[in-house]
This record gives structure tokens, C-alpha cells and sequence, in this order.
């Protein structure tokens, strides 16, 4: 329907909702970082991401362990220098052995993944 849009379809902040600005990946959050900010994200890596990565984020969590492929390691010279736009594109869309998120990732949960991007980095 003409001047309409559907429900969860509404992006008006394309860095908020791709990780992208000016077509490259982000360098950093697109809300301020406030304690509570960093407290909901360690939260959130503890459980979306510490049974592949490990709560120490080296890539050697529970699954891995159990014979998953390995998970990357925060600690890498490469993924310490990636934006933070990078955590946010690999949890949205997968990369290597990583499942996406996608399904997860809405306009109003956004902010979740970009909290646990910030806790990668």
C-alpha cells in the first residue's frame, strides 16, 4: 500500500540497523556507552556468544570444545583492530562457521547486537 510501511520495516537509521556508514564498516557505537550500556552487553555475549567464543572471547567455548569448529578469537591482532561494524555485520549475517543472527536482529533489538559488538572489541 502506497505511503505505508510494514510493521519492523521502518530503518530510518541505516548505521543502527547495517553496521554501515558511507559503505564501509563503523568504527564505533551509534548511541553513547554508559555503564549500563557495557553491563547489558557482557550480558547478552554471555549468552549468545560464550558457547562458541568462550567467556574470555578466545574462541575456545563449550561447543568448540565439543568438536564445533573454532570460533574466532577476539584476541587476534586482526579482530582487535576490526570496527565495531564488523561484529555487527558477522552476528546479523554469519561468517565461516558463525550462523547468522538474523532472525534475531530486528530494528528494535538492534541495539542488543551492538551492545555485544562493543563487548567484543
Amino acid at each position: 500500500m502506497e505511503n505505508t510501511v510494514a510493521r519492523g520495516q521502518l530503518h530510518e537509521d541505516a548505521y543502527f540497523t547495517t553496521g554501515m556508514q558511507a559503505a564501509k564498516r563503523a568504527m564505533g557505537l551509534p548511541f553513547a556507552v554508559t555503564p549500563e550500556v557495557l553491563a547489558r552487553g557482557q550480558e547478552r555475549f554471555n549468552v549468545y556468544c560464550t558457547p562458541c567464543h568462550s567467556r574470555v572471547g578466545n574462541g575456545a567455548g563449550m561447543i568448540v570444545q565439543r568438536g564445533y569448529r573454532p570460533a574466532g578469537n577476539f584476541h587476534t591482532a586482526r579482530l582487535m583492530a576490526a570496527p565495531l561494524g564488523h561484529f555487527f555485520n558477522v552476528m546479523t549475517n554469519g561468517y565461516g562457521a558463525m550462523p547468522d543472527y538474523a532472525a534475531q536482529l530486528t530494528a528494535q533489538t538492534a541495539g542488543r547486537w551492538w551492545r555485544i559488538s562493543r563487548h567484543c572489541s
